[in-house]
């Protein structure tokens, strides 16, 4: 199906003006097609959501720098920070979904400790299990480190006893 931009672009001053070809560009003589207004949708749904599409050069390169640090520290990335990469590096938007899907994981497991050695199990057991192949094991031991420390900050974790009671002192003291 092809479109004719006169008819889709009427008033210039659309969300879409962005988009056009303003060089060399004959509207009579090059229409749009269907695959080329699915790109031009795209890119202005993504400058839309793009966090950085109102901010000047030097706000952008210390967006970018703080995603990168928070990255190095293994910390939760905001949903503007995940954005900006699923717009702009699609490669580290994805490693980052699978770190942040791997660190919430463990920290339901954490939540469901039932000490505080027990937790360390699951945090080593947790380290033990990122593949040497994997692309993103700075960023997953990073994230898992960082969700240990954040763990260990929590009441939760303070009320937690040294070692689980074994079921023989749970017995014996339901039993006096």
């Amino acid at each position: 199906m092809i479109y004719n931009l006169a008819n889709i672009h009427k008033n210039n001053n659309t969300i879409f003006s962005n988009y056009q070809k303003k060089e060399n560009f004959n509207e009579e003589t090059q229409p749009v097609t269907a695959q080329n207004m699915g790109m031009i949708f795209k890119e202005a749904i993504d400058s839309i959501f793009d966090p950085t599409t109102a901010m000047t050069d030097k706000q952008k390169e210390d967006f970018v720098k703080e995603i990168q640090r928070k990255i190095d520290k293994g910390e939760k990335l905001s949903y503007d920070e995940m954005q900006y990469l699923r717009i702009n590096n699609p490669v580290q938007y994805t490693k980052m979904v699978k770190v942040q899907m791997k660190r919430e994981a463990l920290e339901r497991r954490l939540e469901a400790c039932k000490s505080k050695q027990e937790a360390q199990e699951v945090y080593v057991d947790a380290v033990s299990r990122i593949s040497k192949d994997d692309s993103a094991i700075k960023e997953t031991l990073a994230a898992y480190d960082n969700t240990m420390e954040e763990f260990k900050k929590t009441d939760q974790y303070k009320k937690l006893p040294q070692e689980e009671e074994k079921e023989e002192d749970k017995k014996s003291y339901n039993n006096e």
